[in-house]
């Protein structure tokens, strides 16, 4: 049921696409054949291009839609092939990073209503409680500056570091680190 739910905004996204997501113009999007568009969209494979999928194969005909999933394993290239016109519509990103992006690439770029956020996880082979992470442990978290600031709020909600009063989660690095007791 929530996959449905996830493929039905996923859906209701795209459609909003026609409104335009390059250069932020107005002009429709996709290739019209009859009464159905055909959208070129990039995502990564699992689970954005998964739900593409079920969107493409349940919904998408209703809509009015013919989607074609151009799956990126590398993160910095949706972005520009959307900017370049080479795809219609991505879908593999969170806000933070889509502005970072823009501001950084000098994008003409435009997001939409968020439609899922992937959820942040401590992994382990080894410990099987956040409890037990002993001291001196080492943890990899991410380097870039979009995702490095959820990472960090992770770890702070599992009381393993403490971050410095007014630090906006969102934009926090690792200077920002007040304490880290283990």
């Amino acid at each position: 049921m929530k996959t449905k739910l996830i493929a039905i905004a996923a859906s209701a996204t795209l459609l909003l696409s026609g409104c335009g997501l390059v250069g932020g113009g107005t002009d429709s999007v996709g290739e019209k054949d009859g009464d159905v568009t055909k959208l070129t969209v990039g995502a990564t494979p699992v689970p954005q291009g998964d739900i593409l999928r079920y969107v493409d194969e349940n919904l998408a005909e209703d809509a009015g839609l013919d989607i074609e999933v151009t799956e990126y394993t590398d993160y910095t290239l949706p972005n520009k092939a959307l900017n370049d016109g080479d795809i219609d519509a991505n879908y593999f990103q969170h806000k933070p990073y889509l502005d970072s992006e823009v501001e950084g690439q000098g994008y003409e770029i435009t997001g939409f209503k968020p439609i899922n956020l992937e959820p942040f996880a401590l992994f382990s082979n080894d410990i099987k409680d956040v409890k037990d992470i002993p001291k001196n442990a080492k943890i990899g978290i991410n380097n870039d500056p979009s995702n490095q600031g959820r990472a960090l709020k992770m770890l702070e909600d599992a009381k393993l570091i403490t971050l410095k009063d007014g630090v906006d989660a969102i934009d926090a690095k690792l200077s920002d680190v007040e304490e880290n007791p283990k």
